[in-house]
């Protein structure tokens, strides 16, 4: 028994490793997903701030017939003009038949850096990846779209590296005992 206590214990070291390297895996693409569910509205944002510095109506950038997105239900990429003092002036995005009402905080950091990349939830199942680009004293961008598959695919990213450790752990300790059982049997 004491050399089965001393393989466990020289194996300490390696599965923290691989725990490690497991977590290490999961959280890199979990921010790759979470992040690369911006970049429709990065573009779009831009585009619409960039328009409102240059004084164009908010109603050419999103004219009034644009296609409206119902962003509980919806995966489609949205865009919300709002004045300067955060008053919504026109939206192709809609929650309960409502323009949807970014927090007031978010204008704020917007004036101070420019651009704001969050996640946002109007309400319980609603999440979604905004951005907010300042238009200069013409008001604000809001680009949006729903994070409901970028979340599906975390979940099931979790459970595979969830299984992969399971395998790796077993693995290591199935391998270890056997070869520490042979060994006592000599």
């Amino acid at each position: 028994m004491p050399a089965l206590k001393s393989v466990v214990i020289s194996l300490l070291p390696l599965l923290i490793i691989i725990t490690g390297l497991c977590g290490l895996v999961a959280v890199v693409m979990q921010q790759s997903y979470r992040q690369a569910a911006n970049d429709p509205q990065i573009e779009l944002a831009q585009a619409a701030a960039k328009l409102l510095t240059l004084d164009v109506a908010s109603s050419v950038i999103i004219p009034p017939d644009a296609r409206t997105v119902e962003i509980d239900t919806s995966l489609s990429p949205w865009l919300i003009i709002y004045d300067a003092h955060g008053g919504p002036l026109t939206s192709s995005a809609r929650l309960h038949n409502g323009v949807p009402h970014i927090p007031e905080d978010v204008f704020a950091e917007v004036s101070k850096n420019g651009e704001d990349r969050i996640t946002w939830q109007p309400e319980r199942g609603v999440r979604q990846a905004i951005v907010v680009v300042g238009g200069g004293a013409k008001g604000f961008a809001v680009a949006g779209r729903s994070l409901r598959e970028v979340e599906n695919r975390e979940r099931k990213l979790w459970l595979i590296v969830l299984a992969a450790w399971l395998a790796l752990m077993a693995g290591i300790i199935s391998v270890t005992y056997a070869v520490t059982r042979h060994k006592m049997k000599r």
